[in-house]
């Protein structure tokens, strides 16, 4: 496999170093709400009339006030921006989405309507059945019973804002919602689910990437087992968002270095989060995963908007999405001069991570991954 092939056909990840004119910006905003239609040969259409001006959506980051809801930012490493980012910081982002955009577009003029997708499940708390943009991801099975405590709570803005990011970074893959989780802090639930859904997702959906926005303390006899006999399937795992805080402080399941990719946040700069867990001596990936925006987020009468976000949950969509992206370049016409000769190989973590890390820089940026 020529990895240079591959960093030549990929973006520039992280290596944003200028800033947008306020018109590139304003474009880029604009294609963000774009992105989230869907590609040739899928169903369904999306009225962005619905959406809030940027205004609007930048000047509140909870506007449903569920206790329930809330503590997903416990289950997940996601946290809403309490008020809007700085300009560097989202022109940065925007950098880094055109950046996705420009090589998914060049992806789609080499593609056939026929072509298989690459097929990513999400691991969480499902989607709002009521929300306009379900029909958009029509793969989804629950592997719960609802609780006692939270059996009500019967949607998710966390795995809907995560399906919108990954269909922003890769626009081509199928996606699949498994809901494992009921709601709650993350202490409150069972891995066990989790390890269901793996199965289900290796055995019957046969997923190229399961991503995992979630981490748990302690480890789980069945989800070590289920991922541990899960071969030729990516799994992408958010380290955490405690920083040194934690011990150990990469939380399980991305703390399984031999099976997991573990993936931790950078600014749109490459610089790492001050939310990442101490770099220990072991591959660890960065890739954005500060004030990113946010398509779709739920919120009063099920309206969309676009808010932004930070934490080590959203930059594992992302990392999924880049990997879906490679294996998008990879299975496309081999006839080209400078081929794939083994596709499959990048459906293990050993070769996906050789790709990533020929995309990585050094030094201060340990593995943050770039063109």
């Amino acid at each position: 496999m020529d990895q240079y092939t591959l960093r030549s056909v990929l973006p520039p990840l992280l290596n944003c170093h200028s800033y947008t004119t306020k018109e590139r910006l304003e474009k880029a905003e604009s294609d963000e709400l774009s992105n989230l239609k869907k590609p040739k040969g899928r169903r369904g259409t999306i009225d962005t009339s619905d959406y809030e001006s940027d205004d609007e959506a930048t000047n509140s980051c909870l506007a449903d006030e569920d206790p329930l809801l809330l503590h997903e930012d416990d289950l997940f490493d996601t946290t809403l921006m309490s008020s809007s980012p700085t300009n560097t910081k989202v022109n940065s982002a925007a950098n880094y989405f055109q950046n996705l955009k420009n090589i998914s577009n060049n992806l789609e003029s080499e593609r056939y309507l026929g072509d298989i997708r690459v097929k990513v499940a999400i691991l969480g708390t499902g989607l709002h059945s009521l929300h306009p943009l379900d029909h958009e991801f029509n793969h989804y099975k629950e592997f719960i019973e609802p609780s006692t405590a939270f059996g009500h709570v019967k949607y998710s803005r966390h795995d809907f804002r995560m399906a919108s990011l990954l269909r922003k970074v890769a626009p081509f893959c199928e996606i699949y919602i498994a809901r494992v989780f009921d709601g709650g802090p993350i202490e409150l639930n069972s891995a066990i689910p989790a390890a269901k859904a793996i199965i289900h997702a290796r055995d019957v959906w046969k997923l190229d990437i399961i991503s995992m926005s979630f981490g748990f303390k302690d480890e789980n006899a069945e989800l070590l087992k289920a991922i541990n006999d899960t071969h030729n399937t990516l799994i992408f795992a958010a380290a955490s968002n405690y920083g040194a805080n934690e011990d150990p402080p990469i939380r399980f399941p991305a703390r399984m270095k031999d099976r997991v990719i573990c993936i931790n946040a950078a600014d749109g700069y490459g610089n790492p989060s001050e939310c990442n867990p101490p770099n220990p001596k072991r591959e660890n990936f960065s890739v954005l995963g500060e004030a990113v925006p946010l398509d779709g987020e739920l919120v009063t009468g099920s309206k969309p908007s676009v808010k932004y976000g930070c934490g080590t949950s959203m930059e594992t969509q992302i990392a999924a999405g880049v990997a879906a992206l490679v294996l998008e370049f990879a299975r496309q016409d081999q006839d080209r001069p400078h081929r794939v000769r083994d596709v499959e190989s990048l459906r293990t973590k050993c070769g996906m991570s050789a790709v990533l890390r020929a995309m990585t820089k050094g030094g201060a940026r340990k593995e943050v991954i770039t063109s």
